[in-house]
């Protein structure tokens, strides 16, 4: 580890505050270009959540290029969640435009998805119980109403499902020996199997957008591969309805990349927090 100079970006998904980070950078001249190139329509959706994932993918791919002209480039980056669609911006991927086309399908297909479901679907952390211990205890006679969305640590879970069988497994879990649960204010409910049918659509769309090959290695946060022009279209749709697990991508990084250092390229600093939990050797700065 010592003296070694490699580091990731990575990049949050859509449950952060950014107005903090926005106030940082509203002035400046990258983040200006960024809302022209998204139209004066942006604040139509003002206290949406399309609103949140566009600012949020905007202010992300605005703090990479920040550091980018301080001389700081990444050995690999990746995502968490819509982070996946700042960091194949930041990869050279794509441009800024076909990122924030992305955002918005992404949008339009989940929200129509479940707005033709009866239930409506939600997001929740765990703290304090294992993987193992929700599937076997939380999630009996659930069915397909719960499951797990990402694996954070080993004993942080984010869980996703029908909102009222979410509200239960909450209060259930805490029963069960959890420290903490947080209900996610995600305004749907991602990384689950039910978004399976939109998949094909989505794959349509993004048959349509020019990606290239990537500048920059981006490592994959459901299989830990990395991906590279003909396996991104492949991982957006899979980001969709698979599970994240950011554990796994950071002892990843550690282990087969001999990276210990990582910059948080977007507001917040959610992700650097998860990091001392999986890590502590692993150091995350953010902005």
């Amino acid at each position: 580890m010592k003296g070694n100079k490699k580091s990731a970006f990575l990049f949050p998904g859509n449950d952060v505050d950014y107005r903090k980070a926005l106030k940082k950078i509203r002035d400046n001249d990258k983040f200006l270009e960024k809302i022209r190139k998204a139209g004066t329509n942006i604040h139509a959706y003002m206290n949406s959540e399309l609103y949140n994932m566009m600012m949020i993918y905007i202010i992300s791919c605005t703090i990479s290029d920040i550091y980018k002209t301080k001389n700081i480039f990444p050995e690999l980056v990746s995502g968490y969640c819509i982070g996946m669609y700042s960091s194949l911006y930041t990869a050279e991927a794509y441009t800024f435009e076909t990122g924030l086309s992305i955002v918005r399908e992404t949008f339009k297909l989940v929200s129509s998805f479940y707005d033709q479901k009866e239930q409506d679907y939600g997001m929740g952390v765990i703290i304090g119980l294992t993987e193992n211990e929700i599937i076997e205890l939380l999630f009996e006679n659930t069915g397909d109403l719960l499951e797990i969305a990402c694996i954070n640590s080993d004993r942080n879970i984010v869980i996703v499902g029908e909102i009222k069988t979410l509200k239960e497994g909450l209060k259930r879990a805490k029963k069960l020996g959890a420290f903490k649960t947080i209900p996610l204010k995600t305004g749907f409910g991602y990384h689950t199997s039910q978004l399976k049918d939109i998949s094909e659509k989505f794959r349509i769309f993004l048959k349509k957008c020019e990606i290239f090959e990537p500048r920059y290695k981006i490592l994959s946060p459901l299989d830990m591969n990395i991906v590279d022009k003909d396996t991104i279209i492949p991982l957006l749709v899979k980001n969709l309805y698979s599970p994240i697990h950011w554990k796994s991508l950071i002892n990843t990084m550690i282990t087969e990349h001999n990276i210990w250092k990582g910059y948080e390229a977007g507001p917040g600093e959610s992700l650097a927090k998860m990091s001392k939990y999986i890590n502590r050797d692993f150091k995350v700065y953010t902005y």
